[in-house]
């Protein structure tokens, strides 16, 4: 009598499937890695609502974001309300925001006014608001879709 050719099938089946579950465990690890090449990100949203005090040209915002030891960090993406910067070393930055109105046009700023400042553990994903108004202030918030 043959053999059944069931047992071929199985085993042909079996080292798929381990050759898949080694396939799933690379790519674990180069999540990981990417993971972990990526750091830690900030992301700054802005609002900018009218008070008391009107800039007739209009203002736009100004934002900046230091590390420890003073150095001013890049954005690595910008739109027009938000600013992102991937790949951070987890630490202690400092945002400083404001509005630097516009001097005839948006072409030519004038100085920041408005101005906050804060000191910010970043580790992981760290959201922040910031809310402009002309004439007061700015605050700064951690924003609520953490």
């Amino acid at each position: 009598m043959k053999p059944p050719r069931t047992n071929g099938a199985m085993l042909l089946a079996l080292v798929a499937v381990l050759s898949l579950a080694g396939c799933a465990h690379e790519n674990d690890e180069r999540d990981e890695q990417r993971e972990t090449e990526r750091g830690t990100s900030l992301t700054i949203t802005t609002r900018q609502t009218i008070g008391d005090v009107m800039y007739i040209e209009g203002a736009v915002p100004d934002i900046v974001v230091e590390s420890a030891d003073g150095t001013t960090v890049r954005p690595t993406r910008q739109r027009r309300d938000m600013w992102i910067w991937d790949g951070l070393t987890p630490g202690t930055y400092t945002l400083r925001a404001g509005l630097r109105p516009c001097g005839g046009n948006c072409g030519s700023l004038d100085r920041v006014t408005d101005k906050c400042r804060g000191d910010y553990e970043v580790e992981g994903e760290v959201r922040l608001h910031v809310h402009l108004e002309a004439g007061r202030p700015c605050e700064i918030e951690e924003a609520a879709d953490r």
